[in-house]
């Protein structure tokens, strides 16, 4: 077996996928070291969610621009953003927005510190 994709690891983490891929990828991530480490890395952002508010966000109901701000601006409860952040990590499109906006985000925060420095602002 090739070492499976981080989407798939993801899935297998979060039991989203039939249980005899389920067994072989298991199998394969006890004996791949690099597959058996990135699992290790996934776990660790793993979030236990309530089953049914996560399972609603998973449905399709993908990440709203107003929602990631709310994300990166902290004003959303713990709940909301746990399972937010949780589609991220099966939903490729919704990872890529939050990255794209983190990125962006970041770089606004360095503009700002370095014109205070420099008191332009």
């Amino acid at each position: 077996m090739d070492c499976p994709q981080e989407e798939d690891l993801v899935d297998y983490m979060y039991g989203h996928i039939h249980e005899d891929i389920r067994r072989i990828m298991g199998a394969h991530i006890r004996n791949c070291k690099p597959c058996g480490n990135k699992i290790f890395e996934l776990q660790k952002t793993k979030v236990p969610i309530d089953g049914l508010f996560l399972s609603n966000i998973e449905r399709g109901s993908c990440i709203t621009d107003k929602q990631l701000e709310d994300i990166m601006c902290g004003t959303l409860a713990f709940l909301e953003r746990e399972a937010l952040i949780a589609h991220t990590h099966i939903c490729k499109d919704c990872r890529q927005s939050l990255c794209t906006l983190n990125a962006t985000f970041d770089k606004y925060v360095l503009a700002l510190e370095k014109s205070q420095k420099d008191g332009s602002v």
